[in-house]
């Protein structure tokens, strides 16, 4: 029985890992994330608006409809919002949660992914949105252009506290 539970338990932790991070600058991964124009899209958007999800949610991230929207159209919720997003920090990329190992951009992890709060910062006709999941963790970004949008890439909060006090409160 015992011998029977750890051969499960190994089998588990097998599936659900975190990959020991490559040999990469911290701003390594926040590059691959922003480019140059995808950075300004950061720092100079014609609009930055919260949006709100609940379940149940579909499988691909980016179909997820907002049950509310929110403009951000005071200056410094915009600089706080985009401080928060426009900072290397605040991602962790090079080691992404992976489940199981080997699958990692534009593939949903095994976990819960719930994306209750996502953030759209909009210039010209390019669209970036942020969903987060506080309960892993975790923030999906899609990019879109004209239309066409990417595959959601993953990454880990740098500080999900950080995370949760910044749109928790304006979502209020």
């Amino acid at each position: 029985m015992t011998l029977t539970v750890l051969l499960v338990l190994a089998q588990l932790d097998a599936r659900c890992t975190r990959p020991a991070p490559p040999e990469l600058s911290p701003d390594a991964g926040y590059a691959a994330l922003f480019d140059a124009t995808w950075a300004r899209v950061l720092a100079e958007p014609d609009a930055v608006v919260l949006r709100g999800h609940s379940p149940p949610f579909p499988a691909k991230v980016g179909e997820l409809s907002a049950t509310w929207t929110r403009p951000l159209l005071r200056v410094n919720q915009r600089d706080r919002v985009s401080a928060v997003v426009s900072s290397p920090s605040s991602f962790i990329v090079p080691a992404p949660l992976v489940c199981p190992p080997g699958v990692r951009w534009g593939i949903e992890p095994l976990c819960d992914f719930s994306p209750t709060l996502s953030v759209l910062f909009r210039r010209g006709g390019r669209a970036l949105s942020l969903y987060m999941c506080f309960d892993c963790q975790l923030v999906v970004v899609v990019r879109s252009v004209g239309g066409e949008t990417s595959q959601p890439m993953w990454a880990e909060m740098g500080s999900a506290a950080l995370w949760r006090r910044t749109f928790t409160r304006l979502a209020r």
